[in-house]
């Protein structure tokens, strides 16, 4: 009995775990093809960080990560949230974006003109 309930939790884990990892896999790739980020980018550097409030290793979504939670992963819907200001800075997303900075971070921010 013991053993199958190891069994039960551990595939259950599992199955959460597999289950966000596309999805983070799958914003990233869209996001990288759509707004065409370049190697040695600070997005690009930034990897899971660009959703995420670390670079890996956590589930937790920052602000520019929750304005994408819910929507259909693909270029339109990136398009429906540039122009917000996910992290409250003054920057849009897109402006953020166009800058290399990152749009779920205050810190992270254009230089001013």
């Amino acid at each position: 009995m013991r053993l199958i309930r190891t069994i039960v939790v551990t595939a259950v884990l599992a199955c959460i775990v597999c289950g966000s990892a596309p999805a983070t896999l799958s914003w990233s790739k869209i996001f990288c093809k759509f707004y065409k980020i370049k190697s040695g980018s600070k997005l690009k550097e930034a990897k899971c960080a660009v959703c995420h409030t670390k670079s890996i290793g956590t589930s937790d979504l920052n602000s520019y990560g929750k304005q994408l939670e819910k929507l259909k992963v693909d270029g339109d819907s990136l398009k429906t949230i540039e122009g917000k200001d996910a992290d409250k800075d003054g920057a849009t997303n897109i402006e953020e974006i166009k800058s290399d900075t990152l749009p779920g971070d205050p810190k992270s921010k254009p230089k001013q003109k």
